[in-house]
């Protein structure tokens, strides 16, 4: 099966968007479960306003695909913080 190249990129933008925010909270909280909500929830948030302007383009329509990956990146993307926190017990 060939991966589409827009589920791609609904990953990797999820997964950056909640790897940097995750890494961010966990520096300031210093506990796993904020950093890794506070960056699973603004992973998938960004990404379904993403999904929301593709869908708006010319030729587009809204793909409930394109959320499942979107939910995929986030979860990989917010493990940074929890794994950033293990790094600096």
């Amino acid at each position: 099966m060939k991966l589409n190249t827009d589920y791609a990129l609904h990953t990797i933008f999820c997964a950056f968007c909640a790897l940097a925010t995750s890494l961010i909270i966990s520096t300031i909280v210093n506990t796993p479960l904020p950093a890794i909500l506070s960056g699973f929830i603004s992973g998938l948030c960004l990404g379904i306003g993403k999904e929301c302007g593709d869908s708006k383009a010319q030729g587009n329509e809204w793909s409930w695909g394109d959320i499942v990956y979107d939910i995929i990146g986030a979860a990989i993307g917010s493990m940074g913080g929890f794994i950033n926190l293990l790094i600096n017990l």
